[in-house]
């Protein structure tokens, strides 16, 4: 009696038990039949779009309040509690992260400025400008 399985992907030993007097062992390596491969690859490609997650991008710029001069490689993250995802402007001053849909937590920081942190509910592709004050003008003011 031979006993072969055509679903482990691992080599199988077969053990001749007809013939125990003399054990022979025989290694075999293990493939799918013609059907089933192509069965398991149109299952693999319909159930993967279910799983697909939607991302939104959420973009903008990142300036001085007082004088409007871009902020060049300002901190911009996403779900800051969780640390999500993040990114800094670039040259001009712009910044954009992908992320999913919902409610996400927005903070922009940059060195000699005052931290800004917001909620923004992200239904699709945002544009989400941030004007900083500068400490020394916060510091002016009070």
């Amino acid at each position: 009696m031979h006993v072969f399985s055509n679903v482990l992907p691992q080599p199988v030993v077969c053990i001749d038990l007809e013939t125990l007097h003399k054990p022979v062992l025989t290694l075999r390596a293990v493939t799918f039949t013609n059907h089933l491969l192509p069965l398991t690859l149109c299952l693999s490609l319909i159930t993967s779009g279910a799983f697909a997650q939607i991302t939104y991008a959420i973009s903008g710029t990142v300036r001085d309040s007082a004088t409007g001069k871009p902020l060049v490689w300002a901190a911009v993250v996403i779900d800051y509690e969780k640390v999500t995802t993040g990114t800094y402007t670039d040259d001009e001053d712009h910044y954009a992260v992908k992320v999913r849909q919902g409610q996400r937590i927005l903070v922009v920081r940059y060195v000699g400025y005052v931290p800004f942190r917001t909620y923004v509910r992200v239904q699709g592709d945002t544009r989400f400008d941030v004007r900083l004050p500068s400490v020394a003008s916060q510091l002016e003011a009070s």
